[in-house]
C-alpha cells in the first residue's frame, strides 16, 4: 500500500507539472496570436475574369471584372498561375485596369531575392522587351546572388502583398554603389494565356 501511495504521489506531481507547462504554452500561444493580429495585416484575394484585351495593348494592359470588393485599389497585385503578372492601375465599380509587368512601365515594387547566400531587398523596375527580362535595382546589399535565385514580392512598402512569386535571376550587372546594382529577372508569369486572375491585396 505504501508503494502504491508513493507511485500515486509521483504521478500527481508529474500531472501538476504537465498542467503548469500546458497553461504556460497556451498563454504564450495567445500572446503570439495577438501579436500576429497587430503586425501582419491579412492578405485577401478575389478571382477576376478577363473582360478586355486588345492586340494594340496586348503586352501593356488588360481589364478584368470581379464581384464587388472593398480591398481592391492601386496597390492590389495581380497573379496568374501563382505568379505575378501585374498591378491594378485604375478601378471602377466591379472592374479594374491592370498594368502588365511586360508594359515597360516603372513599377517600383518592393521585392526580395532569396538565395543560398541569404536574402536581399530591392525594387522591381521595368521590363526590357529586347532582352525579355525585368530590371530590378536599389538593393540594400551587395551580397553575392546566384543565377536562378528566386524572386518574390516583399511587401516592405506596407501596402502590397508579400511572398508572391515573380521569377528567377537571369543576369547581374554589379556596381560599386549597391543602389545602382542591376539584377535582371526572367518572369515566371505566362502572359499569352490569361483568362482568370487572382487580385491580391491587404485588408
Amino acid at each position: 500500500a505504501y508503494s502504491e501511495n508513493k507511485e500515486l504521489k509521483r504521478k500527481l506531481k508529474e500531472s501538476d507539472s504537465f498542467s503548469s507547462e500546458l497553461k504556460f504554452y497556451k498563454s504564450e500561444n495567445k500572446k503570439l496570436k495577438e501579436l500576429l493580429k497587430v503586425t501582419s495585416p491579412i492578405q485577401k484575394s478575389i478571382i477576376g475574369h478577363l473582360m478586355v484585351r486588345t492586340p494594340r495593348s496586348w503586352a501593356d494592359s488588360i481589364i478584368v471584372s470581379y464581384p464587388s470588393s472593398s480591398f481592391i485599389n492601386e496597390n492590389t497585385l495581380v497573379t496568374s498561375n501563382d505568379s505575378l503578372i501585374g498591378k491594378v492601375s485604375d478601378s471602377r465599380g466591379n472592374s479594374s485596369r491592370i498594368d502588365l509587368l511586360t508594359s515597360g512601365k516603372n513599377f517600383d515594387l518592393p521585392i526580395k531575392i532569396e538565395d543560398k547566400h541569404g536574402t536581399i531587398y530591392g525594387n522591381l523596375k521595368s521590363y526590357h522587351s529586347d532582352r525579355q527580362l525585368m530590371e530590378s535595382s536599389e538593393f540594400n546589399s551587395d551580397q553575392m546572388v546566384t543565377i536562378g535565385a528566386k524572386v518574390f514580392t516583399s511587401g516592405l512598402d506596407g501596402e502590397t502583398a508579400t511572398d508572391i512569386s515573380i521569377g528567377t535571376v537571369a543576369k547581374i550587372e554589379n556596381s560599386e554603389d549597391k543602389l545602382k546594382r542591376k539584377i535582371y529577372i526572367h518572369l515566371d508569369g505566362k502572359f499569352d494565356d490569361i483568362s482568370y486572375v487572382y487580385m491580391v491585396g491587404k485588408e
